[in-house]
């Protein structure tokens, strides 16, 4: 998994941050792991993506097809 890092510094009207940084998953990489889970409300949510912009859709197939299989 990806991860990007958000930074606040610099940034107008965050001064309660105080220069702190959050880390998050890429976003293609998080769309698959709902799509893994298969839940009504993960699939409702990630079909928001593409629509958005924050997602494209053949690089979220790629990440799908990466994602490693578990029997259990």
């Amino acid at each position: 998994m990806r991860v990007v890092v958000l930074r606040t510094e610099g940034t107008r009207g965050n001064e309660g941050t105080r220069g702190n940084e959050g880390r998050c998953l890429e976003a293609h990489d998080l769309a698959a792991s709902k799509l893994a889970a298969f839940r009504d409300k993960d699939r409702a949510s990630v079909r928001t993506l593409p629509a958005n912009g924050w997602i494209r859709v053949p690089k979220l197939m790629l990440r799908v097809r990466q994602l490693e299989r578990s029997d259990t």
